[in-house]
């Protein structure tokens, strides 16, 4: 059993986040639709929550690209944005699937929707970071690099060769 206290799903909350090696406390307040809100409304609300959530992680991993290969100054660089709307949209999710389910709709969270909040976005956060580096190998050593290496190499298997 986890030792995370249960979140509530309505009201103000406090979540701390590792970002950038240290601490950040997030505050996230989250309300209810309207009890007068329609099933599609609600839908398009999830649909839109998960865009957002999207949208985040690769927000995240730009700031990473800016950040580890560009030397983008501090000031330029915004890690909390993307985080804060991460966290504002997986809470939306969490309210909007379980009401489009009550009121006769049909909806179900993926697997990571299934993960506490901060682990989700923890998560979300390692994946930007490989996808940065990952990025910049690619970046780093193309094909043609490759190929030309691999023709220097042989014109001096076949010099050995044949002295």
């Amino acid at each position: 059993m986890s030792d995370e206290k249960p979140i509530p799903l309505i009201g103000t909350v406090t979540i701390p986040i590792k970002l950038q090696g240290k601490d950040t406390e997030f505050q996230c307040h989250i309300t209810a639709p309207g009890a007068k809100v329609e099933i599609e409304e609600l839908e398009r609300a999830l649909i839109r929550n998960r865009e957002l959530l999207n949208k985040s992680h690769k927000d995240m991993i730009n700031n990473l690209k800016k950040d580890y290969f560009e030397r983008a100054a501090p000031w330029l660089l915004n890690y909390e944005g993307p985080v804060q709307n991460a966290l504002i949209a997986r809470f939306n999710i969490n309210v909007l699937i379980p009401l489009i389910n009550m009121r006769g709709g049909e909806a179900e969270f993926t697997k990571i929707e299934s993960w506490p909040v901060k682990k989700h976005i923890e998560k979300m956060m390692v994946k930007a970071e490989k996808a940065a580096l990952e990025y910049q190998i690619v970046k780093a050593a193309p094909f043609h690099y490759a190929f030309a290496i691999s023709m220097v190499v042989a014109a001096f298997v076949i010099l050995y060769i044949s002295l």
